[in-house]
């Protein structure tokens, strides 16, 4: 990223900051919401958006009784923010409103209702979450439900707001929404809002294919040109979740990359200095055998899962021709894939050479997202006269970014003998 970027990045951040900021006020609900996203970032920001106090509380107390509903919005957040004993302080005076806002007309025709006001509706819906289990929360919730579905065949939500409605309608059910990336025509703050919710693991992307690094590419490229003055509070700070976010993961990228994952597999031999294989004569003998290749792979999991979050177990490719592939372990971040494969006898390399030869070019023209191929062979007869020739052999194809060969540790017998 070149300094007139950075440049641009941080002026555009210090414009969603003073939005931020500027409804960052007791009761303001574009500023409560602004709160709620960045729920797990912006420590450094002193909150004095909550009304969960005695003084706002009777101030606003008839208005609260008689199901006003910016009142009820602002105080369910502040029932979401606080502690379970000050949820309780104020969970009578929400319900109370909250049952006399159902005898409302919720779609007037001046539209001025919570089903019509995102940040409205979120707050509401994030206080009767908060309520403990009863009878009245297991009403309410189901009100909240059908009043959410008759807002989207009413209105017809698009972009944001359609966002908001899903995310509200994924707390509701208590389940993830599947959703494809957005289109090419989504604006900044949809793209801000699908990132936020993908990480916040409400949203799940529909093609598992579709490759999150593109998603930041856009979100960082857009963050550079949009007006972002003209964003509420609320829009700015998912937008500024998303746009650091993203500009932590770029880092992340730039540090991690295939030659990590070849360091960390190079490492396998040493590690196995404790792998447990007692010796007879304990009296609680530990064993852990290495018999198969399957086993090797879950070792190669732990190793990598320790380090990237998107590792992909057993990665199925789409189809190239008649025929579909499935390799081991995918990292879409790197678009590497890593390739596990377990040599019983001497003569099992020339076997290995020819299934990678075979398959590598099918795993990496199945699919753009991964364009290298890390090869892992677990040598169980301790051939090492053998493993110069299959990784010289194997790394003169195309795209296979390393081989690592290791040999089974000498406490662990053989996987015919264990």
């Amino acid at each position: 990223m070149n300094h007139s970027i950075d440049t641009t990045l941080s002026t555009q951040l210090s414009v969603l900051a003073q939005k931020i900021q500027s409804a960052n006020q007791e009761a303001d609900t574009d500023g409560l919401m602004a709160r709620f996203f960045l729920e797990r970032h912006a420590s450094h920001v002193v909150w004095q958006v909550s009304c969960a106090n005695w003084n706002w509380v009777t101030q606003n107390g008839h208005e609260l009784k008689q199901g006003n509903f910016g009142k009820l919005a602002a105080l369910g957040y502040s029932i979401w923010f606080s502690s379970a004993t000050d949820r309780d302080l104020y969970a009578s005076m929400f319900v109370e409103g909250e049952k006399r806002l159902k005898q409302r007309e919720l779609f007037p025709a001046d539209q001025v209702s919570f089903p019509n006001i995102p940040s409205a509706f979120l707050g509401i819906v994030l206080g009767t979450l908060a309520l403990c289990d009863s009878k009245d929360k297991t009403e309410l919730m189901s009100w909240l439900k059908q009043v959410l579905n008759e807002a989207l065949r009413r209105n017809n939500p698009a972009g944001f707001t359609k966002l908001v409605y899903d995310y509200i309608g994924t707390r509701l059910d208590k389940r993830t929404l599947s959703i494809p990336l957005p289109d090419v025509r989504c604006t900044l703050v949809e793209l801000a809002l699908f990132d936020w919710g993908s990480r916040s693991g409400v949203f799940q992307v529909a093609a598992p294919y579709q490759n999150p690094q593109n998603l930041h590419e856009r979100i960082l490229t857009l963050a550079c040109s949009v007006d972002v003055s003209e964003l509420s509070a609320g829009e700015s700070a998912v937008v500024w979740e998303s746009v650091t976010s993203c500009l932590s993961s770029s880092i992340h990228d730039r540090v991690l990359s295939p030659s990590h994952v070849m360091q960390l597999l190079s490492r396998f031999e040493s590690a196995m200095r404790r792998w447990r294989w007692d010796i007879d004569g304990k009296a609680k003998i530990v064993r852990w055998n290495i018999g198969e290749e399957r086993e090797v792979q879950d070792i190669v999991w732990l190793i990598l899962r320790s380090v990237f979050d998107d590792v992909v177990d057993e990665d199925s490719l789409p189809k190239l021709g008649h025929s579909s592939y499935k390799t081991d372990f995918g990292i879409p971040s790197i678009g590497t894939l890593i390739e596990v494969k377990f040599s019983r006898k001497r003569e099992d390399f020339k076997r290995i050479e020819k299934e990678v030869m075979e398959d590598a070019i099918a795993y990496l023209q199945a699919d753009r997202l991964y364009q290298r191929l890390i090869v892992f062979i677990y040598d169980d007869s301790a051939s090492v006269q053998e493993h110069a020739l299959t990784q010289s052999a194997l790394e003169k194809l195309p795209n296979v970014e390393g081989v690592v060969i290791v040999s089974r540790p000498s406490h662990l017998p053989e996987a015919t003998k264990q």
